[in-house]
């Protein structure tokens, strides 16, 4: 992470109001933490490559699902994919890390087959009224 700190803001890497994880000198609303998670650009104002949700399907049955660009080890990251009925109690998921890898629980399972990680929920579309759900980035 040190290491992608200095290489896009160069002089400025020490400067926590520029550089730090919660930073965000673009003031797209994400700061350099997710940006490094995500591999986007801090200094570039965008939202292109968040997590997008989309429907899965799986021989004839619908899930949500989500899809993200990650870094790979070693990320120095933490990323765990939530799910909530409500945005206010979230459950966890699929959790990747650079000391191993949750890939399904009781609540979803990863189903990547691509460059973007993809994780569904474990209750089809039809099933459920409400789902959301979204991808936290940590440093552990």
């Amino acid at each position: 992470y040190r290491v992608w700190q200095y290489q896009k803001f160069g002089t400025n890497a020490e400067n926590w109001a520029i550089a730090g994880d919660n930073a965000d000198p673009d003031r797209d609303g994400i700061p350099n933490l997710v940006e490094y998670g995500f591999d986007l650009e801090p200094l570039t104002a965008s939202t292109v490559g968040l997590p997008q949700g989309v429907e899965y399907d799986d021989s004839g049955n619908s899930y949500l699902a989500i899809q993200f660009n990650r870094r790979l080890p070693v990320s120095e990251l933490l990323y765990t994919v939530q799910e909530s009925t409500n945005f206010t109690d979230w459950q966890i998921g699929c959790q990747y890390s650079d000391n191993g890898n949750v890939l399904t629980n009781a609540i979803t399972t990863d189903v990547t087959t691509g460059p973007l990680t993809t994780v569904r929920l474990n209750i089809m579309i039809s099933d459920s009224q409400f789902d959301f759900m979204r991808v936290q980035v940590n440093r552990p």
